[in-house]
């Protein structure tokens, strides 16, 4: 709110340029972490049903936006409707990063048009997400908490009484060498410092062959090469038995924090004009959005999955609307002591989408690279969207008749 009502105090250029860091470094501290093994085909269904998400959200947020350039706003800029996918599924990081980038092309604080998207996907992660959560709890959907009584008190108040609460991590180097969580957040800066070295050097090498327009597009997707390095860094620790320096709690502690800071950054750095010059657009296309991947991700659960379909439900329409971490927080309160795989079928299924998502963001960025008259070229993006989905569509109904066991 500060932020906000403050802009002059508050360097919204400041807050966006923490989200963008922010993103890769989250993305780093995720990859480093150890993760658990997946429960079957579920991470593979839950992938399938956040890249179905992503293009329901792309498709609706561009026939809105060509229908609003089309009669009462000629002069919107016709990419904001694949601001849908990326603030809404993807996370404030990806729209800022992205949004961003498109203001060379003519889209009016498009990176702060991309956080406001994001923020109001939180709204329906949160608020919209917590009044589900406990409707379903009260009509006996959950499988472990049966009624809103059942929630423990800490829940309510957000605090731990004064007795011990759970372990936050623990220690994998002595405090009179170097301190356990200076390690690992050096760990951390030193992928980081990598992957911007390697990233520098593609660019250079972009710039050397005369593709230097596609040096910012390079840069907009930082958070893929940050992924990759961060996986690549912990294959290096295993394959040299030293990965037990990484200690889970803690890395999961840190990469919260930096999720924690990134939202409130992404938050701090909206402006009222700029809500207002794109109020409608953003009202019609996030509520539309929202809407549809909520009964979409019910509809799809309660046909994938055999057990936990509620917190599976509940969990994917938040990660869906908000971050990873949206998805984790409501599941903690249906799933306190994490007795089923869900959590770990969210990660591996994010990563899952990821790599089914290139497609996707090359449509979302090919228009500004590829085509001189962007209207064109985002009319042609929709086509692909569309094609794209009837390809999954095609694949998964292909998948379900050799695997019908």
């Amino acid at each position: 709110l500060f932020g906000i009502l403050f802009p002059n105090i508050i360097s919204v250029e400041r807050m966006g340029t923490y989200v963008y860091h922010l993103l890769g470094i989250t993305f780093i501290a995720l990859a480093l972490t150890k993760t658990k093994a997946a429960s079957g085909m579920n991470p593979f269904f839950t992938g399938m049903l956040f890249i179905s998400s992503y293009l329901i959200q792309g498709i609706i947020g561009m026939v809105v936006t060509l229908g609003l350039i089309f009669t009462v706003m000629p002069d919107l800029f016709p990419g904001f409707g694949m601001l849908l996918p990326l603030g809404l599924g993807m996370g404030p990081g990806i729209a800022y990063a992205i949004g961003h980038q498109w203001e060379m092309f003519g889209f009016t604080e498009g990176g702060i048009a991309g956080l406001s998207v994001a923020a109001v996907g939180f709204g329906f992660a949160y608020i919209h997400g917590i009044y589900i959560m406990r409707l379903g709890i009260r009509n006996g959907l959950a499988q472990l908490i049966k009624s809103n009584d059942d929630l423990p008190e800490e829940l309510r108040c957000g605090l731990y009484d004064s007795t011990p609460g759970p372990s936050a991590g623990h220690l994998t180097s002595t405090p009179e060498a170097i301190e356990s969580l200076t390690l690992h957040w050096s760990i951390i800066g030193l992928v980081y410092g990598v992957t911007w070295l390697l990233i520098s050097g593609a660019a250079n090498v972009l710039s050397n062959i005369g593709a230097q327009a596609e040096v910012n597009t390079l840069w907009s997707f930082h958070f893929i090469f940050c992924s990759v390095t961060g996986i690549l860094a912990r294959q290096i620790l295993e394959k040299l038995k030293v990965a037990y320096v990484i200690d889970e709690g803690l890395m999961t502690r840190t990469s919260n924090l930096l999720v924690d800071i990134m939202i409130t950054a992404s938050l701090a750095g909206i402006t009222l004009a700029v809500v207002g010059q794109y109020l409608l657009p953003l009202v019609l296309t996030c509520v539309l959005a929202s809407v549809a991947t909520y009964y979409f991700t019910k509809y799809l659960s309660q046909r994938l999955f055999k057990e936990w379909v509620f917190e599976r439900f509940l969990s994917a329409y938040a990660v869906m609307t908000g971050t990873i971490q949206s998805g984790l927080v409501i599941l903690r309160v249906l799933d306190p002591n994490y007795k089923s795989n869900i959590s770990i079928d969210l990660v591996h299924a994010s990563g899952f989408a990821l790599i089914l998502g290139f497609p996707l963001l090359f449509l979302i960025n090919a228009p500004v690279s590829l085509f001189e008259d962007y209207l064109t070229g985002y009319i042609y993006s929709l086509v692909g969207m569309v094609i794209y989905a009837l390809m999954l569509i095609a694949g998964w109904v292909y998948f379900i008749q050799k695997n019908k066991s």
